[in-house]
């Protein structure tokens, strides 16, 4: 009801045209991508997630670069979205304030009992009063699942030093192997926590190890560390589905905002201008619009989606994509020329790469102990398509024949530590 009284008080058709589509798309039932927009009005007064904690809760905070930058972006992509539905009428005055700015979540956060982790004091500003510092020192340990031995030697070194060790585990049979294998090579250790034993082992996938020098604690890692935990549960999960990229068939219109280019499978590149409601043959069936070059407007069913994909080809980003002309002969020439140029280029690339493998190449050997803690030291979490990247620029270097990869990606997307592990690969193999 209230979007509907404020479409009607919008004097822009196209702007109340939209909100009228979001109103029947939210009384019929329908998934809507943008319903976020109206969370004042179904939850009038703003809550965090500190709202479900009492006074006396203890959270323990990890300043990290990493965070801090992805909220300062966040924060700056929200406010920038808000501008635009302002400008263009899709929101309404009253239903700016979304959500909590980082400022007010960090004031509201130090309201409670605090243990803030962090590299610096002075990082916290000066409004945060601190009832005491603490000082640890803590250095990283390099995982040993891949060398039994080497683990061996280190704890051996750990009993002489006096040290308390805990050693995770990938699982609880992984626990009571590596307790049976220590104990025939005569090392002491338990499966007991609390057991007041200097050696005690547990199921911890995914931690990596450390050593906290001034209190003689050592937290060794017999699985794969944080960041190769990741890694490889990315790789499964991308390996057991079906891969999806932004210019591949859309799937539901709710993937689409009002405004997108798409690309249509035989009438080229249009703008979806949102969802309509038509009466064909006495029956009433949603539509997806789309706007083509001129007057041209097609309704597509929404039962054929697979025949349209997202644009994201020259000027998406900023708008100035030129439409096709329905009926017209540019698309079916456009697509002829695509097709010959990727032939063309399919031919040059066939003939390139079979010179290549006729040439001898340097094969470099499989990620060792040292890569893979060199991979783990950096703070960003990879994306998937620079897991995909890793590997197969990993896979490359060590065939037999040169390589030569194209690493393509915007400003920001992790070019740089791609090419850094390459590097890294390059050099310690060569040693």
């Amino acid at each position: 009801k209230m979007i509907r009284e404020y479409a009607r008080k919008v004097k822009n058709d196209r702007s109340a045209a939209e909100l009228s589509l979001e109103a029947e798309a939210l009384e019929s039932g329908r998934d809507l991508s943008c319903i976020d927009k109206y969370i004042t009005f179904v939850y009038p007064e703003r809550a965090t997630l500190f709202d479900y904690f009492d006074q006396e809760s203890l959270f323990v905070t990890v300043e990290l670069p990493a965070c801090n930058e992805r909220a300062k972006a966040f924060e700056w992509q929200q406010g920038e979205d808000i501008k635009l539905l302002l400008e263009n009428k899709l929101l309404m005055p009253e239903a700016t304030e979304l959500f909590a700015c980082k400022e007010e979540f960090a004031a509201t956060l130090y309201e409670h009992k605090n243990i803030v982790v962090d590299a610096f004091a002075v990082s916290l500003g000066a409004d945060v009063r601190l009832l005491g510092i603490f000082n640890f020192r803590t250095k990283q340990i390099a995982g040993y699942a891949d060398n039994i031995d080497l683990l061996c030697e280190e704890i051996e070194n750990y009993y002489r030093l006096s040290f308390s060790m805990t050693l995770a585990c990938e699982s609880e049979a992984s626990v009571r192997n590596i307790c049976n294998m220590l104990a025939d090579r005569g090392i002491r250790a338990s499966t007991e926590d609390g057991s007041g034993a200097q050696l005690v082992l547990a199921c911890a996938p995914g931690i990596a190890g450390f050593e906290m020098t001034d209190m003689r604690v050592a937290f060794l890692s017999a699985c794969r560390s944080g960041v190769q935990a990741v890694r490889q549960a990315k790789r499964t999960a991308r390996s057991a589905k079906i891969k999806k990229s932004s210019g591949e068939a859309i799937l539901s219109y709710s993937e689409l905002s009002v405004g997108d280019y798409v690309v249509h499978i035989n009438h080229g590149i249009g703008q979806y201008l949102g969802l309509d409601s038509l009466v064909v043959a006495g029956v009433r069936k949603d539509f997806v619009k789309i706007k083509y070059a001129g007057t041209d407007m097609l309704y597509l069913p929404c039962n054929q989606l697979e025949t349209i994909s997202k644009y994201i080809g020259a000027h998406a980003a900023d708008g100035e994509v030129k439409l096709s002309k329905m009926g017209g002969a540019d698309w079916t020439k456009t697509k002829t020329r695509v097709k010959a140029a990727a032939k063309e280029m399919a031919k040059e690339l066939i003939q390139l790469y079979a010179a290549r493998l006729r040439r001898p190449g340097h094969a470099f050997g499989p990620d060792d102990a040292l890569t893979r803690e060199f991979a783990d030291s950096f703070d960003y979490e990879e994306t998937d398509g620079q897991l995909e990247a890793i590997d197969e620029v990993s896979r490359d270097m060590e065939k037999p024949y040169p390589m030569d990869r194209l690493l393509c990606g915007d400003v920001g997307y992790g070019k740089t530590e791609v090419a850094l592990r390459a590097a890294f690969k390059a050099v310690v193999g060569r040693k």
